[in-house]
């Protein structure tokens, strides 16, 4: 059978001690507004998950800056711990400043939150979800691609290859080639904003255009014949291309290496040197000029070029992120009318679970065959359980399951009824009210009052008391006291002692009550 939570100690919420209660596989617990019904619940969460729902209007906190502000005021350390049916127990412990100590726990155990999940998100996020509750265990990734344009099957295929190697199921493929996609897609677009940045600054720079080695040498050529000798010239030019790295002689044209264009240049420089190199810096802007426009729009280009392959990247991970949630949509749709009847076995008589395909969301079915996803409180509660209980028969036998029913408005048939529903979840239930049901109690359910801890916060707070430090104890041991009669003292006694410094313990009498007197010589 499957385990659940006996018992619960824990400080959360307390005057100051700790308190316990015994809980049953189908409890209810009952007691009036602000009567502590949710802190047995919150204490029961915090034990068995490490989180808490309905704190500050969240659920499942996990941050233990605030879940310390259920800590007792006089208590340095919030605790609460579970002993399950099977023997094993579970705790959350934390000090102020530190993290919390965690024992047993199972962040799974409280079904009736990932319920919630499924019915207040997104189709996208129902449709998700249901991968892990539907059965999709005979999914071939034939089925999945089916429909998929023909890049979108091989760009599916390449990363399915990835993460099949881990043992995953095809439906778990499925779900991990969204999320990739998706990372995929944003990540490129996150590049295509940077490279967007990088042409709008050489727009600034206003480029005349590309530059190639004719407009290169053709320049050169013109301050041949209006300023300077070829032979300086061609030194100028030798030194560049060996610098950039060129392999193709400027001078000939022929790809001759590295080494003959080394060759050329110092050919040209021993000749220019015999020469009036007045012109030579001159020469060396020029060139310098020309080769940086050149690199700027090379640089240019490059950029426009992986700009283009980014952005074809971002739309063809949109279109596998498209296709794969179709596909999902497509497979979810087939079963789900198997999942819609597993929830209305939990449902109080007369109410039916639903799935609207345009609208992509569950719901109850209404008179005249529509499905409304608009329901009231106690619906909405009542739902959420049965949706809880439907998640639950598809968790193995072993382990535990709490379904926690929020505490609405229910009135007492209501309640009945759907208490009598949740008899058949296989796990454990706990629900809280002001109200009990109508006529008999349910037979597989206990009462719980909330007035059971508030009884031991009456009888179990824990007042501060004083203690003995060691200075006090040293001061008495200086004015004659031996450590035995130091312990006989109550600790109003030591201190009080400790600070009259004229007496010592020749003028004292410690009484058995720990209170003292001056001996009668002394008086």
């Amino acid at each position: 059978m499957r385990p659940f939570i006996e018992k619960v100690r824990s400080n959360v919420k307390s005057p100051g001690s700790e308190w316990e209660i015994e809980l049953a596989r189908y409890t209810y617990i009952r007691g009036p507004n602000g009567g502590h019904k949710t802190t047995i619940i919150q204490a029961a969460e915090l034990a068995t998950t490490g989180a808490v729902d309905d704190i500050m209007g969240r659920d499942e906190v996990k941050k233990a800056a605030i879940l310390m502000s259920m800590k007792p005021e006089h208590e340095e350390v919030l605790v609460s711990s579970a002993v399950f049916s099977d023997g094993s127990e579970s705790s959350w412990t934390c000090d102020p400043g530190k993290n919390p100590k965690k024992e047993g726990q199972v962040p799974s155990l409280i079904i009736s939150r990932i319920a919630r999940k499924l019915l207040s998100g997104s189709a996208e996020r129902l449709h998700e979800s249901m991968l892990d509750w539907l059965n999709l265990d005979e999914v071939t990734e034939d089925m999945v691609t089916k429909d998929m344009s023909p890049s979108c099957r091989e760009r599916y295929q390449d990363v399915a290859r990835a993460i099949r190697e881990g043992g995953a199921s095809e439906t778990e493929i499925l779900s991990k080639a969204i999320e990739y996609s998706d990372k995929r897609r944003l990540k490129a677009a996150g590049q295509v904003k940077a490279h967007a940045q990088i042409l709008s600054h050489y727009q600034e720079l206003d480029l005349d255009g590309n530059v190639t080695d004719e407009d290169i040498f053709r320049s050169l050529n013109e301050m041949v014949s209006e300023e300077m000798s070829s032979t300086v010239l061609l030194h100028e030019i030798m030194k560049r291309a060996r610098k950039d790295g060129y392999d193709q002689c400027p001078a000939c044209g022929t790809e001759v290496g590295s080494s003959h264009i080394k060759q050329c240049e110092d050919h040209y420089r021993s000749l220019a040197d015999s020469q009036d190199s007045a012109l030579m810096p001159w020469v060396a802007d020029k060139i310098k000029a020309l080769f940086i426009q050149r690199a700027r729009w090379e640089s240019l280009l490059m950029v426009k070029e992986e700009s283009e392959r980014l952005k074809a990247q971002v739309e063809e991970y949109s279109d596998l992120k498209k296709a794969c949630r179709k596909s999902l949509k497509r497979l979810v749709e087939e079963s789900i009318e198997d999942f819609c009847q597993a929830v209305t076995k939990y449902l109080p008589e007369g109410k039916e679970l639903g799935y609207d395909s345009h609208l992509g969301w569950l719901g109850l079915k209404r008179l005249g065959g529509g499905i409304s996803s608009s329901m009231s409180g106690a619906e909405w509660a009542t739902v959420t359980a049965a949706v809880g209980c439907a998640i639950g028969e598809r968790t193995p036998a072993w382990q535990p399951l709490v379904l926690v029913i929020e505490d609405r408005a229910w009135d007492p048939e209501t309640l009945r009824q759907v208490m009598l529903s949740l008899q058949k979840f296989p796990g454990q239930v706990l629900m809280q009210g002001t109200i009990g049901p109508k006529g008999r109690f349910p037979p597989k359910w206990t009462m719980v009052s909330s007035k059971e801890i508030l009884d031991q916060f009456c009888v179990k707070t824990i007042q501060p008391t004083k203690e003995v430090s060691a200075l006090t104890k040293q001061m008495l041991v200086a004015l004659g006291f031996d450590a035995a009669t130091i312990d006989r003292m109550s600790p109003d006694t030591a201190i009080e002692l400790s600070s009259r410094t004229t007496i010592s313990s020749a003028h004292v009498t410690i009484h058995e009550d720990g209170g003292w007197s001056l001996t009668k010589e002394h008086v």
